[in-house]
């Protein structure tokens, strides 16, 4: 449930940028192509070194181990189940958790602001719907040292029951540092955003306060120019210290591409993928295996030769790491293949010489 929430919070899309300096982030520069396609790595509990106010930060966010993966994909709107909740939504993401839940993520992109309106969940069961009364607004474009605030007063009633929850949520903004990042994707010049969040609960039956709880957290997030959101950091609860560095939750982009169809989505299930890309020696290729099964890995040249196997055994379920050295080897574009009984996935790499 923590990462379902997580997810829903974080309904961003990105495209590569690979400029360095600082920046701003115009809505041109928010990725907005149907078919676009990203992966984020997600993990708890991580140290993290979130840097300083102010300029010249060099950010590297590539060495914490992560346990998840959640991919991300634009749709159209008219194709989601949740449309007509969301009548003035232009911009629509949708993410398959678990084979079973299924996420979409409505957002309003204007050339001043990008609004998040809130999100469907599907499951087997019942459908859940989560719409903010005022939405949540970013001004464009978004600059160094600009600050804002969100505010959002939830009612949830019990059926049947004299009782009714109340979520109050608000968030202080402010554009507080600029620098690069490094993601298992690659380095980025982006801004970082910190945001001071607190969540405020109180069930009442009644009319009569019941029981209630605060939750306050500081965040950072990392935007990069025409690459939308590629970092997420948020504290532990209660933390009051920006320059933490024990991190609840940690996610960085580790994969893009674009025209992806809905059918050729690639699920969290067959994530593949390699860090370093470029590399000059050796790079480790990842991949998770869904469950116990025989896996193959191996790697060609452009001409189809084979110039490596790297796996050819049976795997338990799981994500996996294997370094690669290519000694010996020219520098070139070389692919490696994943195959299993029901899948086969290849992606490709370069070697520098």
């Amino acid at each position: 449930m923590k990462r379902y929430a997580c997810v829903v919070v974080a309904l961003m899309f990105i495209v590569l940028s690979v400029s360095y300096g600082q920046i701003n982030i115009t809505s041109s520069e928010i990725p907005q192509q149907i078919g676009t396609y990203c992966i984020y790595q997600e993990c708890y509990e991580v140290t993290v070194d979130v840097g300083n106010p102010g300029g010249g930060n060099a950010w590297n966010f590539t060495s914490q181990t992560t346990t998840d993966t959640t991919g991300w994909l634009i749709v159209n709107k008219n194709d989601t189940p949740f449309a007509n909740d969301f009548p003035t939504a232009n911009l629509v993401s949708k993410s398959v958790m678990d084979t079973t839940v299924t996420i979409y993520g409505y957002s309003e992109l204007t050339t001043s602001s990008l609004s998040g309106l809130g999100a469907g969940i599907h499951t087997p069961i019942e459908d859940m719907l989560i719409i903010y009364d005022n939405p949540s607004i970013t001004p464009l474009p978004i600059n160094y040292g600009n600050n804002w605030s969100w505010h959002n007063t939830d009612y949830d009633t019990i059926q049947g029951m004299d009782m009714v929850t109340v979520t109050d949520m608000s968030v202080q903004y402010q554009v507080d540092a600029w620098g690069t990042v490094q993601v298992p994707l690659g380095t980025y010049s982006c801004l970082r955003v910190l945001s001071y969040d607190t969540m405020s609960t109180v069930t009442y039956f009644q009319g009569a306060p019941l029981y209630g709880d605060t939750l306050c957290y500081i965040s950072y997030c990392f935007w990069a120019e025409t690459c939308g959101q590629i970092a997420h950091i948020s504290s532990q609860e209660g933390e009051t210290n920006p320059n933490f560095t024990d991190a609840e939750y940690l996610r960085r982009m580790s994969y893009f591409t674009t025209g992806v169809a809905e059918d050729e989505l690639i699920t969290e299930d067959y994530i593949l993928q390699n860090y370093p890309n470029p590399f000059t020696k050796s790079t480790e290729i990842c991949f998770t295996v869904p469950e116990d099964k025989y896996v193959k890995l191996e790697v060609f040249n452009l001409l189809g030769e084979k110039v490596a196997t790297l796996v050819d055994d049976w795997q338990t379920s799981g994500e996996k790491t294997v370094k690669w050295d290519s000694e010996g080897l020219p520098g070139g574009i070389y692919l490696y293949r994943i195959e299993t009984e029901n899948e086969v996935r290849t992606n490709k790499m370069i070697l520098l010489r």
